[in-house]
């Protein structure tokens, strides 16, 4: 059949495709990209069909074909139409979410290699897949576990490994790089072309594919295999639209393609807890048993006083002691950064605040110059030593960071190392202090301490988050895997649920957590959309925020709160409210999600979601 129509979408936000006509000589094929003109400017699309014949007249013709064969496989077209069934987004955002960066942003032509798979392969033998967790404490024994796996698919085609952070990703890459030669590597972090050659070697056949949450998007048209590390990781989040819950993506991409999936971790998020405890989709569970070091809950005010100048908590100073003594390595977490949080003038009050956010500057002893640093923008000022507003009072530094916590460290164990974790850090510092940021990566795995001391344990517990606490029990259960003697927590809240059940089999937090989020309606026994608003007028966005709330109260299927202000409220410029909706079914939520962004195209204001 000669086919004189190609039917094309665009990364616009909308819900819509276009026909043109293809001229005489263009050889056009579906997943290829074209240079077209819409609303009298040229513009880039792709096009997902093509037609023998159209109803629309006076068709606009295709301009330029930008690729000598198709940039998006079938196996890619298919999955980005599977997946608008589950996001109200347009096609065209998940199609372009699949495209390397080089190829979505220049017009530049694209020359496949002659090993690149383009048509779908056929799996040999039942198409049956299946779905496998494998829990482990340590990373090397889920590494281990993931090998047999590999080398399985690999005899049929690729793999894709995923992790939730490039410090993992480079990890994984010299762990497996002795057995798996011909590895392809895929971050957002790449560099444009470095991205773009790699993305043509991944789909050549049967390749292991290590990457960021970005790699699941460039599948090869082989894959039969993907392999999820850490799955309850916060970094598997999107943060740009669109938004997406990661593993489900993962789940959908295994519904669609038929492969295996193989997801791995330590604690697995609720979500998937449940689909355990379920038996979904009838699972394989591969159990690796790890042991914990013993856990110390410690109930004070504090590990410090400010009276008369600074003093450690006695109890705080006997314990790090008789950990020396012991010859133990010990590590200090106080999730501050900078040597003060706050700076602040000793006459007339006056607060230094980021220019473009809401946080008040924090101030950091290792610069060179004295200079207040925001948290979230990184934005820098410098700091004089008389203050501007009253030309009379100078400025004092106070708050507790960990360089200040360092350096009292350092006055009260003078015989002793002291040091902040860092590459540069001596090896034989028998003192570390970090942040909590410390379990980021492979870290501890390769450097375990002996002795590890949790402070402000408490402030995780108070964020505006249903995930906070699961989130630390996380964290605290892997510091007691990852170190040797004893985990020491401080806390001012002894009789939370969360240091009842820390010392118990995880069985018990969960089953606890499960409760409580069942009784609040919390996913994963609901369905949840966080509508978050941005925009540089503050009355203007409260106004559109309201909006939002009267657009989806009246849906007697939806639970809905707000507006609330996010936190941080301000960022960059930009004041953050949101609107939480809840609803026991997903058809009502997506349906009323994609009305609101649907029709919010004001330029002042920019909506986005995040689906759970």
């Amino acid at each position: 059949m000669k086919y004189s129509v190609a039917r094309v979408v665009f990364n616009l936000g909308v819900d819509k495709a276009f026909d043109y006509r293809i001229g005489s000589g263009q050889h056009i094929l579906p997943g290829m990209r074209v240079w077209v003109e819409l609303n009298g400017r040229g513009r880039m699309g792709v096009v997902t069909k093509l037609l023998g014949r159209t109803q629309r007249r006076g068709l606009n013709p295709v301009l330029e074909i930008l690729d000598a064969a198709p940039t998006l496989s079938e196996a890619q077209l298919d999955f980005a139409c599977y997946l608008t069934r589950y996001y109200p987004y347009p096609l065209g955002e998940f199609l372009f979410m699949m495209i390397p960066r080089k190829l979505k942003v220049r017009k530049t032509r694209f020359e496949p290699q002659e090993t690149m798979i383009h048509a779908c392969v056929p799996r040999k033998g039942e198409n049956r897949s299946r779905v496998t967790y494998i829990q482990a404490g340590l990373l090397k024994e889920r590494i281990e576990a993931y090998r047999r796996y590999i080398r399985e698919a690999l005899k049929e085609g690729s793999v894709i490994l995923t992790v939730p952070l490039v410090a993992t990703l480079k990890y994984l890459r010299k762990e497996l790089a002795g057995e798996f030669k011909d590895m392809v590597v895929l971050s957002s972090y790449q560099r444009d072309n470095e991205m773009y050659f790699s993305w043509q070697h991944a789909h050549s056949q049967k390749k292991l594919i290590l990457s960021t949450r970005l790699g699941l998007f460039l599948f090869p048209a082989d894959v039969r295999l993907v392999i999820v590390e850490d799955e309850s990781n916060s970094h598997y989040f999107s943060q740009e639209k669109p938004y997406y819950y990661f593993i489900d993506i993962a789940r959908y991409l295994k519904e669609c393609r038929g492969i295996d999936l193989v997801v791995g971790f330590d604690y697995p998020s609720l979500e998937t807890y449940k689909s355990i405890k379920e038996k979904q989709g009838n699972p394989e569970i591969i159990r690796i048993p790890f042991d914990l070091c013993a856990t110390e809950i410690i109930s004070t005010l504090s590990f410090f006083t400010k009276k008369k100048g600074f003093h450690f908590n006695n109890l705080f100073l006997e314990l790090v002691r008789k950990n020396l003594d012991e010859q133990k390595r010990v590590l200090i977490l106080y999730n501050r950064r900078g040597y003060a949080t706050l700076l602040k003038c000793s006459q007339c009050g006056h607060v230094y605040r980021c220019k473009r956010c809401e946080s008040v500057l924090k101030f950091s002893a290792a610069a060179d110059e004295q200079k207040g640093v925001c948290p979230f923008c990184h934005y820098q000022e410098d700091i004089p030593k008389v203050c501007p507003q009253c030309n009379s009072g100078y400025i004092r530094t106070l708050g507790l960071g960990i360089e200040r916590l360092e350096s009292h460290l350092k006055k009260a164990f003078p015989q002793h190392k002291v040091g902040l974790v860092s590459p540069s850090v001596p090896r034989d510092a028998e003192i570390l202090v970090s942040t909590y940021g410390v379990l980021d990566g492979p870290y501890l795995e390769a450097n375990r301490p002996d002795a590890v001391f949790v402070l402000d344990s408490d402030h995780s517990l108070v964020r505006i988050d249903f995930e906070a606490t699961l989130q630390l029990y996380i964290y605290l259960r892997r510091l007691a895997a990852y170190t040797r003697t004893r985990v020491y927590i401080f806390t001012l809240n002894r009789d939370h649920y969360v240091w009842e059940t820390l010392s118990d089999e995880s069985d018990v937090f969960y089953l606890a957590e499960s409760r409580l989020r069942n009784q609040a309606h919390l996913p994963p026994y609901c369905h949840f959309a966080k509508i978050s608003l941005r925009g540089r007028d503050e009355k203007r966005l409260f106004i559109g925020a309201n909006t939002v709330y009267n657009k989806l109260h009246d849906n007697p299927q939806l639970e809905v709160y707000g507006p609330i202000t996010d936190v941080p409220f301000k960022l960059r410029g930009y004041f953050y409210y949101s609107v939480i909706v809840k609803s026991k079914q997903k058809a009502p939520l997506y349906q009323a999600v994609e009305e609101i962004t649907k029709h919010s195209r004001s330029k002042a204001t920019r909506i986005a979601v995040q689906l759970r």
